[in-house]
């Protein structure tokens, strides 16, 4: 940040605009934006001085990282109520075939919750028992 702003003074850039992830004295981790569009001036005494602005954006990235995070959810939300909905389907095209309707949902059931494998169980009612369909 100290050779950006040298370069401010030098006369090398008109313009500074950055954005940096900093870790406080404390650990805590901030994120801020600079912002500088003036050429250096000069006090009376002979200083020269540059008037920027520093602001402590972390909330609102922050709150950027979520909703990117909560868009990437809702596009799978979507897209495992698109599959619900074409199991459903295939399964009201198959009629009485139910085995091949409970391989499906297992598929469907596997696929949107990233497991590795699964099965499904019915109740056998004369047993009480339960049994692997699929």
């Amino acid at each position: 940040m100290r050779d950006r702003v040298q370069q401010l003074f030098r006369g090398e850039v008109s313009i500074l605009q950055t954005d940096i992830f900093i870790t406080t004295s404390v650990g805590e981790h901030r994120h801020w934006s600079f912002f500088s569009a003036s050429a250096p001036g000069t006090l009376l005494d002979g200083r020269r001085f540059i008037v920027g602005m520093a602001l402590d954006i972390s909330e609102r990235r922050r709150s950027e990282e979520a909703l990117l995070e909560n868009s990437g959810r809702v596009a799978a939300d979507l897209k495992a109520t698109t599959r619900l909905v074409e199991v459903g389907n295939f399964c009201l095209r198959l009629g009485n075939e139910v085995g091949e309707c409970l391989k499906e949902i297992l598929d469907a059931a596997i696929t949107l919750t990233l497991a590795d494998r699964g099965n499904i169980q019915i109740l056998d009612e004369e047993t009480g028992a339960l049994k692997i369909a699929v």
